[in-house]
């Protein structure tokens, strides 16, 4: 496996221009900014520099690279994988009083053959996050390892962005899939 990191700041664009990683790339994970987000022109740079990649993400709370924590920008890490298979699944969530059900309705979207770890990544504002990883648990086979967060947006409590290759959604939930015994 093999990573690197990107800034995208308004002032200065990318802060770190090149991609090593490029085609090569299966998963880029972008966190920023719900400002930035919905401006969405990212998205195409991003596209076009890890062609067959999954690019998803979340707004936040303040953005973390390395050892940099920082605030209205976009932060992007860029993942080769030599021998793990990805599946990514995006889907709506109803209301707050669904969440265990969008729990279960997500992990069933995910063949249990093989899998070894479950990423999610949900709106903030429109879900339960115990109700999500209780439903999440009632059908993910019991060795399945969870990781995950819900999206923030400083601290507005207005308005919390995920994507998964394409615009950002205010209503949904995304799950990352690993496959294979290298992880």
């Amino acid at each position: 496996m093999r990573t690197e990191q990107r800034i995208w700041k308004e002032s200065t664009g990318w802060v770190s221009d090149h991609t090593l990683l490029g085609q090569s790339a299966g998963l880029v994970l972008a966190f920023g900014s719900t400002r930035i987000l919905k401006q969405g022109q990212f998205l195409s740079e991003l596209q076009a520099s890890y062609p067959n990649a999954h690019i998803c993400g979340c707004s936040t709370a303040g953005e973390i690279c390395d050892t940099l924590v920082l605030d209205d920008c976009l932060v992007c890490t860029a993942v080769e994988f030599a021998k793990t298979r990805l599946q990514a699944v995006q889907i709506q969530i109803g209301s707050v009083e669904d969440s265990c059900v969008t729990g279960k309705r997500l992990a069933r979207s995910f063949a249990p053959e093989g899998l070894v770890h479950l990423m999610v990544i949900s709106n903030g504002l429109l879900i339960n996050g115990s109700e999500l990883v209780k439903g999440l648990n009632q059908y993910l086979p019991e060795d399945v390892t969870l990781s995950g967060g819900l999206a923030a947006d400083g601290e507005d409590f207005h308005e919390t962005l995920v994507f998964l290759d394409g615009a950002a959604s205010n209503n949904s939930v995304i799950g990352l899939g690993f496959y294979g015994d290298h992880l």
